[in-house]
């Protein structure tokens, strides 16, 4: 990478810390995008140069954490040890970590808001994008499990991933609605439904 490249990479992610702290602090409505550029050390043009709205940073940000806990739990090199139905739980219940999770709920609800908003903005592909690959991450899992003969070989690896994957988010999208759960609830929920559904396909 030139010169040139780290500058605007360095610029970027300064814009981005800035917005996130700022976001967590006083809330998204309430953070400005001169506050963000200033707390960036940069001008308000400047910033307009790298995101074209205050939501865009935003989506970046929650597609970002997203791309996070993905390289976290990526690369199956060796199979987790464990029952099927208790590795699967702790790699979708890791998604959902309290050490995982540096936004908010607000924050959370207003960017899935937004990747609806404006599903053909660039920042909103990116979103989904990260989403189909974290899916595949679960259904790669489950391939290993069946190719190991933890699951029934007549499991259909690629429609028990994305089950498991969307039960998970569906829980998301509850935990978004319902102001009083929280985080660790969610993690909770997600695993004791993820476990539930892979020990009615495990051999006994």
């Amino acid at each position: 990478m030139g010169l040139r490249e780290r500058q605007k990479s360095l610029r970027r992610r300064a814009i981005l810390d800035a917005a996130a702290n700022l976001f967590v602090e006083r809330g998204y409505d309430a953070a400005k995008t001169e506050q963000i550029a200033e707390k960036a050390e940069i001008s308000i043009g400047t910033l307009y140069n790298y995101f074209q709205s205050k939501g865009e940073i935003l989506l970046s940000l929650v597609t970002e954490e997203s791309e996070r806990i993905l390289a976290a739990n990526d690369g199956f090199s060796t199979l987790p040890e464990g029952a099927p139905a208790e590795v699967l739980g702790h790699l979708l219940g890791d998604y959902f970590a309290p050490k995982n999770v540096f936004l908010n709920k607000d924050l959370w609800r207003r960017g899935i808001s937004l990747s609806f908003s404006d599903p053909s903005a660039p920042a909103a592909i990116a979103f989904r994008d990260i989403d189909r690959k974290l899916c595949q991450q679960v259904i790669t899992l489950v391939s290993l499990l069946k190719e190991q003969g933890a699951l029934p070989a007549t499991v259909d690896a690629a429609k028990l991933g994305a089950l498991l994957f969307n039960n998970a988010n569906m829980l998301f999208f509850e935990f978004n609605r319902a102001d009083a759960m929280t985080l660790e609830q969610l993690q909770q929920n997600v695993i004791e439904m993820t476990t539930a559904a892979v020990d009615m396909i495990s051999p006994k």
